[in-house]
């Protein structure tokens, strides 16, 4: 079963490379957890790092039975990256 995985760009163009990136990495998911019905990434300008470019804040929500999980991130400035 594939994950439904609601992918949006905030204040970003979307891009179809990232989004077929973040399906990919989001379906491993089901091979620790089979019963996620539903998830969402949000991808959208740093708002504490406006000034350094390619600086992102990625928010994922995925639904599971009983409750949700939530995580966030900044990208930051770090001396290695992954182009996507």
């Amino acid at each position: 079963m594939k994950i439904p995985i609601q992918v949006s760009f905030r204040h970003l163009d979307y891009s179809g490379t990232v989004a077929a990136a973040v399906r990919s990495r989001a379906e491993k998911l089901e091979k620790y957890f089979s019963q996620i019905p539903s998830m969402r990434v949000v991808i959208e300008p740093s708002e504490h790092r406006r000034h350094l470019a390619n600086s992102f804040h990625v928010h994922v929500e995925i639904s599971v039975p009983g409750g949700e999980l939530v995580a966030s991130r900044d990208s930051g400035n770090r001396d290695t990256h992954e182009d996507v």
